[in-house]
């Protein structure tokens, strides 16, 4: 009977196989993720514009009144998806790891919710204030961008980590004692 051989570990899987640095490159990848939902939140949320009467007052028609909350639909839609995408990525990556996985799937949907935020917010600048106080009679004055409901910043950590708990909930285990071995280095 023969004895099964392992593939052997080359230099570049055991730096990849530290845990740290598939952790610091996951955070990093959660962060760029964040700056990439903040453009998209910029580019994609429509924003509501008052109407500048004769008589200088400000009114926003009735239609884009739900508008108003538009900003905010858009970007729990952009942490949908992006929560799940970070959260299959945390469990490819940390699976083998525990609890570290369900961690790094929070701090990541975390991250990249609270980033891209803050980076949809300095895109747009803020000045709806200057705008309106220099609009004439008949100028369309947009509002800035914003976030009205800080709830829609948990979208991003809950469904982050709701791959990771349905693939630990319903995929097999991995059988304890298999994996790669390490070659026993030579005596010089």
């Amino acid at each position: 009977m023969s004895i099964p051989t392992l593939p052997k570990i080359t230099p570049r899987d055991e730096v990849w196989g530290r845990t740290s640095v598939r952790g610091v490159v996951f955070l990093v990848g959660s962060v760029v993720a964040g700056v990439i939902m903040g453009l998209l939140w910029f580019f994609v949320a429509p924003r509501p514009s008052y109407s500048i009467s004769e008589s200088l007052r400000a009114s926003i028609p009735e239609r884009e009144l739900a508008g108003v909350v538009s900003a905010d639909v858009y970007f729990v839609g952009l942490s949908v998806i992006f929560g799940l995408v970070l959260g299959v990525q945390a469990w490819l990556w940390f699976h083998r790891d525990g609890l570290l996985s369900v961690a790094m799937a929070v701090l990541g949907g975390t991250a990249a919710v609270l980033v891209a935020w803050r980076v949809g917010l300095l895109v747009d600048g803020a000045g709806f204030a200057a705008r309106l106080a220099a609009a004439g009679p008949g100028d369309r004055v947009r509002m800035d961008l914003q976030l009205r409901s800080l709830a829609a910043l948990v979208c991003g950590p809950f469904f982050a980590i709701l791959p990771v708990m349905i693939a630990s909930a319903f995929l097999p285990e991995r059988p304890v004692g298999r994996g790669r071995v390490r070659e026993p280095k030579a005596a010089k």
